[in-house]
């Protein structure tokens, strides 16, 4: 991700890292390569609050 100020303020960046970081989880199938479900926030955001949000994605079909 470009170092801009928009960018630190908004994800943030770890110790002394001159580049900000985003914490990403997303919910896709290997087999046929289909994104389903993405979620993306600050950093600091713990993985398993990111997961609780793609969830709602494995529904059943039809």
């Amino acid at each position: 991700m470009a170092a801009t100020t928009e960018n630190k303020k908004a994800f943030g960046r770890p110790g002394a890292s001159a580049f900000p970081k985003i914490g990403f989880v997303a919910w896709l199938e290997n087999g046929t390569p289909v994104l389903w479900a993405a979620c993306m926030d600050r950093y600091s955001v713990d993985e398993w609050k990111l997961a609780e949000s793609v969830i709602p994605a494995l529904r059943p079909q039809g």
